[in-house]
């Protein structure tokens, strides 16, 4: 994911794990940008990264977990254009996205609408049945960085829907490694 961000782009932070890896590889190898998110935890990474503009959307925090939600931070997206906004997610089923709460849906699809180009960061075990609510359809998106643990058929499946597939070898000690 490292390699598709450039020095001066706005780009928003979902709150997930897969995502607050991403945050980590930033403060490992700092890069200037607008950072905006929901997520405290990533938030409290990237606030110590020089050339890093953090901006955090307002909201409530999710009970027992570090996201915000809600407003104002749903509002708050409706007024930005973000070069990327990177996602995590519950499920991926078929040609959807879903997630378990609606409140967390719904902080994606306003992210979704802020930025030109999406990615969603989607380890193999994602891909099963529906989670509760849908967050958006896979035209919706640009892009999925997924492992290679991924089935086949699921491989099959996302490139039969036209969707942009990077998969990458993840490595014993967790550290992942582009395969072309």
């Amino acid at each position: 994911m490292m390699s598709e961000l450039r020095p001066g782009q706005s780009v928003i932070f979902d709150a997930s794990t897969t995502v607050l890896e991403v945050a980590r590889a930033i403060a490992a190898a700092p890069i200037s940008l607008t950072a905006v998110t929901n997520s405290l935890a990533i938030a409290q990474i990237l606030a110590t990264v020089p050339g890093v503009r953090l901006v955090m959307l307002g909201g409530t925090c999710k009970p027992g977990s570090l996201t915000l939600v809600g407003q104002p931070g749903e509002n708050f997206l409706r007024t930005i254009h973000a070069d990327v906004a990177i996602l995590g997610t519950h499920a991926i089923t078929g040609d959807m996205l879903t997630e378990t709460s609606l409140e967390v849906a719904a902080m994606k699809q306003a992210m979704i609408a802020a930025a030109r180009r999406v990615v969603v960061l989607a380890d193999n075990s994602k891909f099963t049945t529906p989670n509760f609510c849908t967050i958006c359809r896979l035209a919706d998106i640009h892009q999925i960085i997924t492992d290679d643990g991924i089935d086949q058929a699921n491989l099959s499946n996302l490139r039969t829907l036209d969707v942009n597939v990077r998969v990458v070898r993840v490595s014993r000690s967790g550290s992942s490694i582009e395969r072309s």
